[in-house]
């Protein structure tokens, strides 16, 4: 009886300690998307969510890998950073399309409405990126709803 009651305590303790480590890791990479897209921003954001979750890029099909990253709004830029791997995007305000909302992208459908931006890049070609964020409202605001096409 007693063995197993110190298995247990050993199997909780390792659990626990599993636990803080992948807590402590995941923070440690939203430190550093944060700080990434602070740097990138180039000028305090207007908005910063922490925690915006990339549903990709359109140019990049339905393959690429996606995830959790910083997502800033300058009054020039919106920049989103990464956490893994660390992938950094700067899309230039001036080059921004359209802003809306989908409720699927590249095949992932969410119940919830996502930021889609379409934008032109650096070689004049257009691109569409989504985000879910915790409230899509307030970076519609201040995106304004754009539509710049034709």
């Amino acid at each position: 009886m007693t063995a197993i009651v110190i298995s247990i305590a050993v199997g909780v303790g390792l659990l626990v300690v599993l636990l803080v480590v992948v807590r402590q890791f995941l923070h440690s990479m939203a430190a550093s998307g944060k700080a990434r897209a602070l740097a990138l921003a180039g000028s305090p954001p207007l908005l910063l969510e922490p925690s915006a979750n990339c549903f990709g890029f359109e140019s990049l099909g339905v393959t690429q890998l996606r995830g959790s990253g910083c997502l800033a709004l300058t009054s020039n830029r919106l920049v989103f950073a990464m956490w893994v791997p660390a992938r950094d995007t700067v899309i230039e305000r001036s080059q921004i399309v359209r802003v809306d909302t989908a409720k699927s992208h590249l095949g992932a459908t969410q119940f919830v409405a996502l930021l889609r931006v379409r934008f032109r890049t650096p070689d004049g070609a257009e691109d569409v990126a989504a985000w879910r964020l915790r409230d899509v409202t307030p970076w519609l605001e201040a995106l304004g709803v754009v539509d710049q096409r034709g």
